[in-house]
């Protein structure tokens, strides 16, 4: 039994990835992939939960399978629908100036966390996203700065208890142990978005199958995140009952629209099928239904107390809007933003489709070395 890998299982909206890889010097390889189709979730509850265990087993096995050995523990990505994101801040004074400490910065943690009682939900990490060294010097590392006043802006992930306790029992009836749960937002904002980038914070916006999170992106965590239940899936099926098409033809044809070409009345969207569908029609029904996930995205923004400067970068990842040529664009004239489709360095990692798996995959390496161990150390330990 070799003890070099690592397994990951990413609960997506319409799909479980289990991804088993090895560190590298790039950061991982990926030794082997299983996935299992399911009918998701939405507004924080499983559509199926009595089938959660059968979907997972499969995509375990499929790994399983090709990794020619059993996966006996796996860290788990919490999705966004199941987690709540709080920032808290804390100040510590100092009798006379002095250089900031490891300790200072354990008890700026301590006095930020003023949620240990969240009822439903547990806490799984804690990361900081800035400090400020007397009020007025902004750093993410101030260990060894002089200050007499150090205050810190600290970031903490709560998964809801339903999520980890259904998924828990779902492994435990397989034989397989839940190491740790890791918010599959952080992980994939964390691969994402450039250290540099992230100190001056950054949004991003991941549109998946059914659905699709916001986030604001501060140093090593989140500042603020809002799920919603909306996404390719809700396009796919405006796309099946206005046409009045099936289901795999209109998932053929939502592959192939590009809302950067202009038609006329006559033009048509030849499919594979045989189908020919009339492409303003069907550009319009896409359109329509990017302006709807573009509200949302707007009510999530309202609901964010921090303040977002108008320059912050703004970019977009899953697999629900990026492959659509000129989604992208519409959904930032939509907003008035400046809207990039952001890859991983790897070209090896650029599915975006995988990005929270890729994420996951990474920081769970990353906690397996000692060096490391601390970075998202849970809040009770």
């Amino acid at each position: 039994m070799k003890n070099d890998y690592i397994a990951i299982l990413d609960y997506g909206s319409s799909k479980i990835t289990c991804f088993v890889g090895s560190p590298s010097q790039e950061g991982f390889v990926i030794n082997t992939i299983g996935q299992s189709k399911y009918s998701g979730y939405s507004n924080g509850e499983w559509y199926e939960p009595e089938k959660l265990a059968q979907a997972t087993s499969f995509a375990i096995k499929q790994a399983e399978q090709n990794l020619g050995e059993r996966i006996k523990n796996v860290f788990v990505g919490v999705a966004g629908e199941f987690v709540s994101v709080i920032a808290g801040e804390a100040s510590l004074a100092f009798h006379t100036n002095k250089k900031v400490t490891k300790d200072d910065i354990s008890e700026i943690f301590s006095r930020a966390n003023i949620y240990r009682e969240a009822k439903g939900y547990t806490a799984i990490s804690r990361s900081s996203i800035y400090f400020l060294i007397n009020d007025t010097l902004r750093t993410v590392d101030p260990i060894g700065k002089v200050a007499n006043k150090l205050t810190g802006l600290v970031s903490f992930i709560f998964a809801s208890d339903v999520f980890c306790d259904k998924v828990s029992k779902a492994l435990s009836s397989l034989g397989v142990n839940v190491t740790e749960f890791i918010s599959s937002n952080l992980a994939e904002a964390l691969y994402l978005v450039e250290p540099a980038i992230r100190d001056d914070f950054a949004v991003l916006i991941d549109i998946g199958y059914i659905s699709s999170s916001v986030m604001l992106i501060g140093g090593d965590g989140l500042v603020f995140m809002k799920s919603f239940s909306l996404g390719s899936g809700h396009i796919i099926g405006d796309l099946l009952q206005v046409l009045n098409i099936a289901f795999p033809v209109a998932e053929q044809l939502y592959s192939g629209i590009n809302l950067n070409l202009e038609f006329t009345k006559t033009d048509m969207y030849k499919l594979k099928s045989g189908v020919e569908v009339e492409a303003n029609k069907a550009s319009d029904i896409v359109r329509a239904r990017i302006e709807d996930i573009s509200d949302y995205i707007v009510k999530c923004f309202v609901e964010c107390e921090f303040e977002i400067p108008a320059t912050t970068p703004v970019y977009l990842t899953g697999g629900g809007l990026t492959y659509v040529k000129g989604a992208h664009e519409y959904l930032g004239k939509q907003l008035n933003k400046n809207i990039k489709i952001i890859t991983s360095a790897n070209s090896l990692t650029n599915r975006h489709e995988f990005t929270s798996s890729y994420g996951l995959l990474d920081l769970a390496i990353k906690q397996q070395k000692p060096k490391k161990k601390g970075l998202f150390a849970k809040l009770f330990s």
